[in-house]
């Protein structure tokens, strides 16, 4: 994006969309990703040397923090210059990402994509939740999150934020809202907010796509800058 770009600032906070894309295109990707030859690599939600790291204000690790083990799949990520493209499922998962992003009315310039699958996890009791997390340092972005499959383990964004001049830690997170995970549901959120998932503990797995974007249509030039 041009130097002479600008962020206008978000035109949105959290929205929830189900039945966001066709239901044969949902059905195509669940099917693929729970077949016993999809390829899954073992790491955790949050690294936990981040978790440590005395400068990197973007993960919270509260008493109510549950570092878990997840199953990841990663489909494309812009800071892989030269190979930004990490899966064979990059073309469904872009058309999926796009179809979403028309119903937000986003005209989208991802910076991330990617599967992320939850098992339960006997230390998920009432009111722990796994790391709260900014996903990345772009704080003008958005994260959107599709739910694959029907599921438990509620996605939770907190009311703290974060942003270029974020110093420490919050001190305490409240929560702003809670989303529970269904079949063909998105909700998109402004990326400076705090959020976790939850593990599930009625259903076997939580999938979804994990995908960090920016909105173009929420940039312009220096003028409008002046006139906002």
């Amino acid at each position: 994006m041009s130097e002479e770009l600008k962020f206008l600032g978000f035109k949105k906070d959290i929205v929830v969309l189900d039945n966001i894309i066709p239901q044969e295109m949902a059905d195509s990707v669940e099917e693929k990703v729970i077949a016993d030859i999809f390829p899954w690599y073992l790491l955790r939600d949050i690294e936990k040397s981040k978790l440590t790291k005395k400068d990197n204000f973007r993960v919270v690790n509260d008493e109510n923090t549950v570092n878990t083990l997840q199953l990841g799949h990663g489909v494309y990520n812009i800071e892989d210059v030269g190979q930004e493209i990490n899966s064979n499922m990059y073309a469904q998962i872009h058309a999926i990402c796009d179809y979403c992003c028309q119903k937000f009315d986003i005209k989208p310039n991802y910076i991330r994509q990617k599967f992320n699958l939850l098992g339960q996890n006997s230390s998920i009791k009432e009111g722990k939740y796994n790391t709260p997390h900014i996903d990345n340092q772009w704080y003008n972005s958005y994260s959107m999150i599709y739910y694959v499959n029907d599921s438990d383990g509620d996605t939770i964004i907190f009311n703290e934020t974060g942003g270029e001049n974020l110093k420490k830690r919050p001190d305490k997170l409240t929560i702003k809202k809670r989303i529970t995970p269904k079949k063909n549901r998105a909700v998109l959120f402004r990326g400076d907010y705090f959020h976790t998932s939850t593990n599930p503990t009625k259903y076997e797995k939580r999938i979804v796509i994990n995908v960090n974007l920016t909105d173009i249509n929420e940039y312009g030039d220096r003028d409008d800058v002046k006139r906002k």
